[in-house]
């Protein structure tokens, strides 16, 4: 698909969502908000948030070992970003791999398995920031008991990618003896998923 016909299929999507949006919208309620914004504000929260997609951009530039450009590793972000708010069941992240593993240089599975480990980093952040909240807040029982469980899950994924990159071999053999334990899965079936 040409680059004109792509940003034309984009701008339709727009205005077609925009005309979805404005058709229930209460218009001069619109208008009073825009009256009483701290427009200071609003600018700073949107460079902050434009200084957050480029670390991000950046960092997934990091995890793919500088194969996808600073500039597709941004723009490929947004795009997953973006689906991820209109699809279902975290779809953009899908379509981020695929389209990464267009790019040269890079496969559809090392895009995925970088996208993989970009998520585990942000649980992990996730989990820091619930125990800070253990911590320092009155939790009922089962919020903790869930913070808790999360947290272990997490560190242990962690460990296991952690494992896995230092001694490939090790976790293809390791992966391939667990794998083969599920009853659709005989041992060749599990080392050629695992490759």
């Amino acid at each position: 698909m040409k680059r004109w016909q792509t940003l034309l299929i984009g701008i339709g999507v727009s205005a077609l969502a925009l005309f979805f949006v404005f058709r229930q919208a209460d218009l001069s309620r619109i208008a009073a908000a825009f009256q009483q914004a701290r427009y200071e504000y609003i600018l700073l929260t949107a460079l902050i948030y434009v200084g957050l997609v480029l670390i991000r951009g950046y960092r997934w530039h990091i995890l793919t070992e500088r194969r996808l450009s600073f500039g597709d590793a941004f723009w490929l972000f947004n795009i997953g970003f973006l689906l991820n708010n209109v699809l279902p069941a975290k779809l953009g992240e899908v379509a981020r791999a695929v389209l990464a593993g267009r790019k040269p240089g890079m496969q559809f599975g090392r895009a995925a398995s970088s996208v993989v480990v970009e998520r585990l980093f942000d649980l992990v952040a996730v989990v820091t920031q619930l125990t800070v909240a253990i911590l320092l807040l009155d939790l009922p029982q089962w919020a903790t008991n869930a913070a808790v469980i999360g947290g272990v899950g997490s560190f242990t994924l962690v460990g296991v990618l952690a494992y896995a990159a230092r001694n490939p071999e090790g976790a293809l053999t390791l992966g391939g003896r667990l794998l083969a334990i599920l009853p659709f899965f005989d041992r060749d079936q599990a080392d050629d998923f695992l490759q």
